[in-house]
């Protein structure tokens, strides 16, 4: 593992959880997405603050999921753990603080919905 990781970045990285980084990335969501049950609840959010999982990225993630029951939302200002960050600074992700409203509001509508 590199000694110099850009800033923020050795908070969520680090020799403690690398092997399962590693793991993690070897899945493909897309196709794990193909797979999921025809008509099955899924709620994906994107934000236009989170360039790991901005809306433009997630299109093919969205198209493999078709086949379900999906409920996109797409979030404004929200970084990638779900918290009100519009400048989509890492080294924020580590930082305490609440999910976004959005977020809780998004999830509320999907249970509610499915409920």
């Amino acid at each position: 593992m590199p000694a110099n990781l850009p800033e923020g970045l050795s908070a969520i990285v680090n020799k403690d959880n690398l092997s399962a980084i590693i793991a993690a990335d070897k899945i493909d969501p897309v196709q794990l997405a193909a797979a999921l049950p025809d008509g099955m609840p899924v709620l994906l959010t994107c934000s236009d603050s989170d360039s790991q999982a901005s809306c433009a990225i997630e299109r093919p993630l969205i198209d493999a999921l078709r086949h379900t029951a999906l409920t996109v939302v797409e979030l404004k200002g929200v970084n990638h753990v779900l918290r009100d960050d519009p400048t989509d600074s890492i080294a924020n992700y580590g930082k305490p603080g609440s999910l976004s409203p959005q977020v809780v509001d998004a999830i509320g509508r999907f249970v509610g919905a499915a409920g």
